[in-house]
């Protein structure tokens, strides 16, 4: 019947979301197996159009993550093809939200501030807050990038009153590091603050210990899991070209999987590394040289505190190499309604 055939699409769809960093065509394939099924739907329903909606804004995205950049769009443009739909209030904010992706995969960033702006407007129209907070988010670093602090700044508090702490803590800290950055570039007196309300974030976001969250993995830059191999190439690469605190930040990313792993040998010799680039990479080292020898109930507090101000300066280059996805997927789960469940261990008003 009906119901069970919009059982199956939502299925499929939530299938396809789950297999979006998977090698193409996989995700597209379970993405365009939803959306037949939805368009075999009624028209009428309400449930229906947003159902529609969502296939179409899977089927983009899947396409996006492949690269396949003209088929990407002809799919967010789908979804808000039909402006009579009773379901386009909420899928004209999946529709730009999407376009603006596009538009900042391909380096056109003006027309993706633009795109994601109005993304945030139609969902305040529908009173979707997480939703807000992600688009003004993602509009922000499209700023950021663009090189307009100030501009900036202005999106990234407003995502900030939107987002709330508890309900996506991992994109709340990287909002916060990027107001601390504009703080700091524009002689605000708010950079220390926002610092201290990015580690309250940071201490509520789910992660197995020694993980810092899905934040530090969007600094670091890597989609997923990065293997060792790969994160020690990216390390040798960071120190050849001088790159302090990028090297400074996989260096601690090492050594909290040397710490997991009960192996230490290996810390001195990176922090030498470090210490070699000057004077910047010597204070970094010695503070990770410290972590490492705190006692157990100490390194991840301390861990913590330096990915946080070693966060900083990498928040500002998020977008500036097209889309970056640790990022957008953060901000897609709130436009998914799949909320980020804060740790109830923590309490985020903690100093």
């Amino acid at each position: 019947g009906t119901y069970r055939q919009a059982d199956v699409a939502r299925l499929l769809a939530l299938c396809a979301e789950r297999r979006l960093d998977a090698p193409p065509p996989e995700a597209e394939e379970v993405a365009e197996l939803a959306l037949a099924v939805s368009m075999a739907l009624p028209r009428a329903p309400l449930e229906s159009w947003q159902l529609r909606g969502l296939c179409h804004w899977m089927m983009g995205k899947a396409r996006l993550r492949a690269g396949r950049l003209t088929a990407a769009e002809a799919s967010f443009a789908a979804i808000g093809a039909d402006r009579d739909g009773p379901g386009n209030a909420g899928n004209r904010a999946l529709a730009d939200a999407g376009m603006g992706q596009l538009r900042w995969q391909q380096r056109r960033l003006p027309e993706a501030w633009v795109l994601l702006s109005a993304a945030a407007r139609a969902a305040a129209d529908v009173n979707d807050e997480p939703a807000v907070g992600a688009c003004l988010s993602l509009a922000g670093f499209v700023l950021l990038a663009s090189g307009e602090p100030m501009m900036a700044r202005l999106e990234l508090r407003a995502a900030h009153r939107w987002l709330g702490r508890l309900q996506a803590p991992s994109l709340s800290v990287l909002v916060c590091l990027g107001l601390a950055h504009c703080d700091a570039v524009l002689a605000g007196p708010a950079a220390e603050d926002f610092l201290r309300i990015a580690s309250d974030a940071a201490r509520a976001c789910r992660a197995p210990a020694p993980r810092l969250g899905s934040w530090w993995s969007a600094v670091l830059g890597f989609g997923g899991d990065p293997t060792d191999a790969h994160l020690e190439a990216a390390r040798r690469d960071a120190l050849d070209r001088g790159q302090v605190e990028a090297a400074a930040r996989l260096t601690l990313d090492q050594v909290l999987r040397w710490i997991a792993a009960g192996d230490g040998k290996h810390v001195a010799c990176a922090v030498a590394a470090l210490a070699a680039l000057g004077p910047r990479g010597e204070r970094w080292g010695q503070e990770i040289a410290a972590i490492a020898a705190a006692r157990p109930e100490a390194f991840l507090p301390a861990a913590r505190d330096l990915g946080l101000r070693l966060a900083i300066p990498a928040v500002a280059q998020l977008a500036a190499q097209g889309l970056p996805w640790p990022v957008s997927d953060l901000a897609d789960r709130l436009l998914l309604e799949r909320l980020e469940v804060a740790d109830p261990s923590e309490d985020v008003q903690g100093s």
